[in-house]
């Protein structure tokens, strides 16, 4: 799926995605705050804030985040979120075709730079960052494969969801991104953090998380029907919950004086 189609996906689906998607640690916050050493006046840069999810962890700390987002329901819920907070502001835009001569203590994206191509955004941030500033690129990762629920949910994946052959994971993308970042001669300071975690989703909750996801919205809509319904039956029959591990991954690094 090119990316308009994914923003239309997730911006059609923005109450849900706001309200289902996994959050992030307020470890990751704090350690993000503590490695780039930002302070109550330096500017933060977020690339695909969507609804803010994590862009008000940072203006709840009284940091000042410019957020970029192209789904314009995606950006709204994300200007009324910090609008109370009166500080900081949201973008309608693409990262690429934003054009701005503000630079930025920290850059960071959540869930979002593996929709840009590398060598381009990393350009753009470098260009965009101060001597000494910082670049914090975010993922959630789902690391349920030993559940009860991972397991009788593997066959309708391969019914209805089949993997595409060579086809990589999240965790495949992360480490190129991590490779890519650690060979840029103008990034110094490099590190990679991991933070475990768990969430207990009800039925409800469950179902409307895997709304936001593009695979399963791109489906034909009787094919949709079929697999949200036996995804469902197998979430009553562990008693109407589910539980799934989360690893959240920050890589980071500061860019050269």
């Amino acid at each position: 799926m090119n990316r308009d189609k994914l923003v239309k996906v997730f911006d059609d689906n923005a109450n849900s995605y706001d309200k289902y998607r996994p959050k992030y640690p307020n470890e990751v916050i704090e350690e993000l705050i503590d490695l780039s050493q930002i302070k109550a006046k330096d500017k933060i840069l977020e690339i695909g804030c969507g609804t803010g999810q994590i862009t008000i962890d940072f203006v709840k700390r009284g940091y000042e985040v410019v957020g970029i987002e192209k789904g314009e329901s995606l950006s709204r819920i994300a200007s009324n979120k910090i609008e109370k907070y009166g500080i900081g502001k949201i973008i309608n835009s693409t990262f690429e075709d934003w054009v701005t001569s503000e630079k930025f203590k920290l850059v960071i994206a959540a869930q979002a730079f593996h929709w840009i191509d590398k060598k381009r955004g990393i350009n753009k941030i470098l260009r965009l960052l101060k001597d000494n500033g910082s670049i914090g690129l975010i993922w959630n990762v789902d690391k349920s494969q030993e559940t009860e629920f991972w397991e009788q949910t593997s066959k309708v994946y391969d019914k209805y969801l089949p993997k595409k052959k060579g086809q990589g994971g999240m965790e495949e993308t992360i480490e190129e991104h991590w490779d890519y970042i650690y060979k840029r001669k103008e990034l110094i300071n490099f590190g990679k953090r991991e933070y475990q975690w768990e969430k207990v989703y009800s039925k409800e909750e469950y179902l409307g998380l895997l709304n936001t996801f593009s695979p399963h919205m791109s489906m034909e809509l009787n094919k949709r029907e079929r697999f949200f319904k036996e995804i469902k039956s197998i979430i009553e029959g562990l008693n109407n919950r589910v539980l799934k591990n989360y690893k959240t991954v920050l890589l980071f690094a500061n860019k050269r004086s």
